[in-house]
């Protein structure tokens, strides 16, 4: 207990200690502040003092000329006090502000904007201007035939092998670019960098509707800025992007771009480097889009799970009526499933399914969709096992010229006419279960608008041609 006095004698010490801390500061901080009013006025009073000083100059030198011209009037004689008078008006100020000396039915007194006639420049709708500006400070030489048709609604800029560094020019003239609507610059090398300039373009540039970049060696790299332009885009609603080296990475994009994108009408992704991954990626996606209605996954390497992908895909989509999938590798598999597909798909018109590996059995279970579809109207299948003797005849016939042959083909394999079957097909069990397996799987359909079937590559005896001659007769 004893040493709480001292302790309480210690704690009001601080207290004392820190309130006159906190004067100080307030005192110093005042004092600050009075310092710099004080500097402040100083500096009011001398610029005051200047312009008191400059304005007694003016008064001392107006009045020493009025003396010297009172001085030569009186000398001469020939003045009198009206001359002085008005020769010392004219000294005075006659500014603007002088209302006193301006008529005011005289609009030439007055001071206005009205009368400033403004110049107004024509806006460059083809972005010449800027085009040429940046050739020439990026030191590039302006290309001729883009200097010529720039004021024209398609451009085809192909085979020219701009580069990056000669394409960046025409991406910033095409920002402002108002005339171009189709643009095609297959095969000039643009590379991930080109993709890149066109990318930032195509982010302002909104009356573009048709784009080709084909053959460009764009790469993997430049799949996810193609794929955020596709999800964006206001304008565009026809796309090509084949033979660029797109793998399975890119079809991750790719993916993403059409089950978001709502404007894209069109796009083509042929001859690139999806296989079975880039398959299973697409797929799904390919299910969920609302907007396009062509679509080419051609000259790929889509196999088992990946075909199978696709081909559920189509089966759940509500808005392709052209399908491109030849020359990958659908198979048995593939063809099952896109089998399913022509069953349920109600908006499918044309496909094309040639050189996809399908054998008889292939066919088989394509043809079961065939006979339930009600929407296709062209289809074209694979029959590049029709291989006879070497004389060759390109067919694409209609439903009437489907029926005939099917005539042809019942009447050689249910009458007598065995004998001949070797010398109109070589691969007699394939031919028969595949086109008539496909063939009456269409007119079996009650419900079938085929207009069209398209028998490319087959090669034909004259066997097979007296037949068909002999039948339509």
């Amino acid at each position: 207990m004893s040493h709480l006095p001292a302790l309480s004698d210690f704690i009001g010490t601080k207290r004392q200690q820190s309130s006159v801390r906190v004067v100080e500061s307030a005192a110093k901080s005042n004092v600050a502040e009075l310092v710099s009013e004080e500097k402040r006025l100083r500096n009011l009073f001398t610029g005051m003092s200047r312009s008191l000083s400059h304005t007694s100059a003016r008064i001392a030198r107006n009045k020493k000329i009025v003396k010297r011209s009172v001085q030569s009037a009186a000398n001469n004689g020939a003045g009198s006090n009206e001359d002085i008078s008005a020769h010392t008006q004219s000294m005075s100020w006659t500014g603007p502000y002088d209302t006193d000396s301006v008529e005011l039915k005289d609009d030439s007194g007055w001071d206005t904007d009205l009368e400033i006639e403004e110049v107004f420049e024509a806006f460059d709708h083809s972005g010449k201007t800027s085009y040429i500006d940046t050739c020439h400070r990026n030191k590039v030489v302006p290309v001729s035939y883009y200097l010529r048709h720039m004021h024209e609604t398609e451009l085809k800029l192909r085979h020219h092998q701009l580069g990056s560094h000669a394409v960046k020019p025409i991406a910033i003239s095409l920002v402002s670019n108002a005339k171009i609507l189709s643009l095609d610059l297959t095969d000039n090398s643009l590379g991930c960098r080109g993709a890149y300039l066109l990318c930032n373009m195509l982010r302002e540039n909104c009356f573009i509707t048709h784009l080709n970049l084909s053959e460009n060696h764009l790469g993997t790299s430049s799949a996810e800025m193609l794929s955020n332009i596709m999800q964006i885009t206001t304008s565009l609603t026809h796309i090509t992007l084949s033979k660029n080296e797109f793998d399975d990475t890119a079809a991750i994009f790719f993916a993403e771009a059409i089950m978001n994108t709502t404007k894209v009408e069109s796009l083509n992704l042929s001859h690139n480097r999806f296989s079975e991954m880039g398959g299973v990626a697409l797929g799904p996606a390919i299910g969920e889009n609302s907007s396009i209605k062509e679509l080419n996954l051609s000259w790929n390497s889509l196999r088992r799970k990946g075909a199978i992908a696709v081909a559920q895909g189509v089966k759940n989509n509500i808005m392709i009526k052209r399908l491109n999938i030849s020359w990958n590798g659908f198979g048995v598999d593939g063809a099952r499933e896109i089998g399913k597909a022509l069953a349920e798909n109600t908006t499918l018109e044309e496909l094309d399914m040639t050189n996809n590996r399908l054998t008889t059995e292939a066919a088989v279970l394509i043809g079961k969709g065939i006979a339930v579809n009600d929407s296709l109207q062209a289809i074209k299948p694979h029959y590049k096992c029709f291989i006879l003797y070497n004389i060759s005849l390109m067919l694409m016939p209609d439903i009437s010229t489907c029926i005939y042959i099917i005539a042809i083909l019942h009447k050689v394999l249910s009458t007598n006419y065995f004998k001949t079957i070797n010398n109109v097909f070589r691969k007699e069990s394939d031919a028969k279960c595949r086109m008539l397996g496909h063939m009456l799987s269409i007119l079996k359909n009650p419900n079938m608008v085929m207009r069209k079937v398209a028998f490319d590559d087959i090669t034909v005896n004259k066997t097979f041609m007296t037949f068909f001659k002999t039948s339509r007769t």
